[in-house]
């Protein structure tokens, strides 16, 4: 089935090659030399050594099962001038080959990407496929239920063989379509545009304090295993590690790019411009400024009272209470009340009459007459004042009506 091409071809070589490196690690390949001019171009097998002994397969006289690898390659580039219709695609390449049921999905790709020749590569990765570069379905001859099947992992390889089982001889159709892939371009050094930078650019005046701070960083750097400082200005008084910060270096070279009188590299600028340098109480009085030395006596002699003092003179609030004070000796006036409302308290309408009396009340529902004459001296408006009066008081008042 190889007959069809070259025995040596650089682009099986390459691919050869690259499949080697995408090739599963759980089925390591064995090193085969490439193919020389005048040996016949098969497929090797991914098995070990040991394996590679097949028992005679089932299907096809011993040959396997039958695959047709129906591939899909990506359409030729266009050249200057050439156009093409929209949904174009290329011509479909179909190749026969014969696998035995024992074998990997993994070999069994590679069997049908030797046959057709192209670099394709895959890797496998927990037993799934892993490739950008072509897609992969199946489809048993002569039956509806399998269709257009994915073809993506082992599981999907056996199910594929357990469908096949059921033919006496299997024929199994393999589309495989190629993807188009981009690689990324090359970085152009000398476009501008490609990559513009995130970063300001520095003014010659920053440039040169970026400089000074590496030079001060240099001459300062401390020297003292227990301090936890890389960088210290130890020239006060007291030999005081001060730490010397990005915002203080950034400072000192400031003064330098300023040209303040008396700094450098090992010279930071003085108390009176900047007193991160010269610890409070430490700062150098080698100095012949009179008035800066005034000016620290009396700032260090002068300290704030801490006692609060409150004025607690109410001379002036009685002035203010008198008009609402009663006079000396007498009690407070009353207040005045205020002139009644003339306007009448409303009337409450009359209770409307009852709808019947006690007498009807005790024939229309059949009472005894003696229960009528031990209610009639209550003189009840209506029977709905029954409701609230208990049956206790009743009796009580009847028996005191009845027994004078």
């Amino acid at each position: 089935m190889f007959d069809d091409y070259d025995d040596y071809d650089e682009d099986y070589t390459t691919y050869t090659q690259r499949q080697d490196r995408y090739h599963n690690e759980e089925s390591p390949r064995r090193q085969q030399p490439s193919p020389s001019r005048g040996s016949a171009r098969q497929h090797q097998p991914t098995v070990e050594p040991q394996e590679k002994e097949l028992p005679e397969s089932a299907y096809h006289d011993g040959k396997g099962i039958e695959y047709v690898v129906a591939f899909v390659p990506l359409l030729p580039p266009l050249t200057t001038g050439e156009k093409r219709r929209a949904n174009a695609k290329a011509p479909t390449e179909k190749v026969t080959i014969h696998a035995h049921e024992k074998l990997t999905f993994a070999e069994l790709l590679d069997t049908a990407i030797a046959a057709i020749a192209r670099p394709l590569p895959f890797k496998m990765v927990a037993e799934k496929l892993r490739t950008r570069h072509f897609t992969i379905t199946w489809s048993l001859f002569r039956t509806a239920a399998y269709k257009n099947m994915q073809l993506n992992s082992e599981d999907h390889y056996k199910s594929m063989l357990t469908a096949a089982s059921s033919k006496p001889a299997p024929v199994i159709t393999l589309d495989m379509k190629e993807l188009e892939t981009e690689p990324a371009p090359a970085p152009d050094p000398n476009d501008i545009s490609e990559k513009p930078s995130k970063r300001r650019k520095l003014s010659d005046e920053e440039e040169e304090i970026a400089e000074l701070v590496i030079q001060i960083q240099q001459a300062n750097r401390c020297a003292d295993r227990a301090c936890t400082s890389t960088y210290c200005f130890i020239g006060n008084a007291s030999a005081r590690h001060v730490r010397l910060t990005p915002m203080l270096l950034n400072l000192w070279a400031a003064a330098i790019v300023a040209k303040k009188p008396d700094v450098t590299i090992t010279t930071p600028p003085p108390p009176e411009d900047a007193k991160a340098f010269w610890p409070l109480g430490q700062q150098n009085d080698d100095v012949d400024d009179i008035a800066m030395l005034a000016a620290r006596r009396r700032n260090a002699s002068h300290k704030p009272s801490s006692s609060v003092t409150i004025n607690n003179d109410f001379a002036g609030l009685v002035t203010l209470l008198q008009p609402f004070l009663a006079p000396t000796g007498q009690e407070a006036r009353p207040s005045t009340p205020g002139p009644r409302s003339t306007q009448p308290f409303p009337i409450a309408s009359p209770a409307k009459p009852a709808r019947m009396t006690i007498a009807e009340f005790c024939t229309a529902f059949k009472l005894s007459d003696a229960l009528l004459q031990r209610l009639l001296p209550l003189e009840f408006d209506g029977p709905h004042v029954l409701a609230f009066v208990e049956n206790e008081i009743l009796d009580q008042y009847s028996q005191s009506c009845h027994n004078p």
